[in-house]
């Protein structure tokens, strides 16, 4: 074979460490290429890295991209299990935006992504889309949410549109490459149509759209569950307490002390014995089978519920002297037996209903001060 003499003395070209990198970088996206012909399966976190480092939405200036570097991150992370925290983007825009949570959805709580279901940020009619489409021929039309209502949505932040169901419920094994509306925004607009329907018979879809389906009806069925065990302990607590409100209000009408001598004595406690040997079964219960802290019968419990009757008794009668045509206020001071000054309070007003003069009593005031001053 003849070789040029001309080709020894030429001036060799040198190669930069760029051009090796892309060289191998070829290489290798080469030998991938003969292997994505076939289905390819991939960890979910290697395509949120993928994502994450191919949209950047927010970037003012463009960035060079080594493709070769971001494969190598991808599958060195994808090896490797990695913890992300919700990052403030500083930017204007709703909690509930999605464009907050693609590729990210991983860390939503029960509770937030519950949340995202029922109250995605959804744009106003008066929305400007067009500002959000400045370098493309077409804006986003609102009705389309309608349109193809719940699972299509859009955010401000990402400036496009995204499958609702996707993105809060991606498989745990992703088949096939992600496209728009899962990781990256939907901006073809005019093709949003063929787009959307060929979109609702993907694999992906369908599984999601069943998980959101599954989580919604167990997260309701347990939010029921624990609502009606809730109404049901409040019930019983108010029927608990009715036998012993009405014990405390019929002592007082008829002026009977609550207390005797002893704890377990005086006619309150002999009149919850006289209810239960009369048939009441739920005071039985409730004092036998109840918590020992929540009988509802101690000292303490017996005042509160004498000052809620005492309310209840002068917001009646004060109901009763505003419709009257006039009023007046009687006041007398007296020492009780530990020497503290009271003042009783009195009122007296004319009877709408029985045609007559009333008087009754409001309480007891406390004298701090009860020498008049010159």
């Amino acid at each position: 074979m003849k070789m040029d003499i001309r080709n020894f003395f030429a001036k060799k070209r040198k190669i930069t460490s760029t051009e090796d990198d892309d060289a191998s970088c070829s290489k290798q996206l080469q030998q991938s290429s003969e292997v994505d012909s076939a289905p390819i399966t991939q960890s979910y976190s290697a395509n949120k890295k993928l994502c994450n480092s191919l949209v950047s939405p927010q970037d003012s200036e463009p960035k060079t991209i080594n493709s070769c570097s971001i494969v190598n991150e991808v599958v060195s992370e994808s090896r490797a299990s990695t913890s992300t925290s919700i990052l403030d983007d500083g930017g204007n825009f709703h909690e509930n935006d999605i464009g907050r949570w693609v590729g990210r959805s991983f860390v939503l709580t029960t509770e937030k992504r519950m949340e995202m279901l029922k109250r995605c940020w959804v744009p106003s009619e008066t929305y400007d889309f067009a500002g959000d489409a400045t370098h493309l021929k077409r804006k986003f039309n609102h009705s389309w949410l309608e349109m193809y209502k719940p699972w299509l949505v859009y955010s401000k932040k990402l400036k496009g549109a995204f499958c609702l169901f996707c993105v809060l419920f991606p498989p745990k094994v992703a088949r096939g490459v992600q496209r728009s509306l899962i990781v990256r925004p939907f901006t073809k607009y005019k093709d949003i149509h063929i787009y959307c329907k060929a979109h609702v018979d993907t694999q992906w879809h369908r599984e999601s759209s069943a998980s959101a389906n599954s989580f919604s009806n167990i997260k309701t069925n347990v939010q029921v569950a624990l609502q009606i065990g809730r109404e049901k302990i409040i019930e019983d607590n108010r029927n608990a307490l009715l036998p012993i409100i009405s014990t405390i209000v019929f002592c007082g009408i008829h002026d009977l002390p609550l207390r005797g001598k002893e704890k377990d004595d005086g006619v309150f406690q002999d009149l919850l014995q006289l209810k239960i040997k009369s048939g009441d079964e739920i005071l039985r219960q409730h004092l036998e089978k109840g918590q020992k802290n929540a009988q509802y019968t101690s000292p303490k419990i017996q005042n509160e519920i004498l000052n809620i009757c005492g309310i209840l008794i002068r917001e009646k009668l004060v109901d009763n002297i505003r419709v009257a045509s006039a009023f007046s206020i009687l006041a007398d001071e007296s020492a009780d037996i530990s020497g503290k000054e009271q003042l009783a309070i009195g009122l007296r007003y004319y009877d709408q209903k029985e045609k007559n003069v009333t008087e009754e009593f409001m309480g007891f005031v406390e004298l701090e001060k009860w020498m008049p001053k010159r």
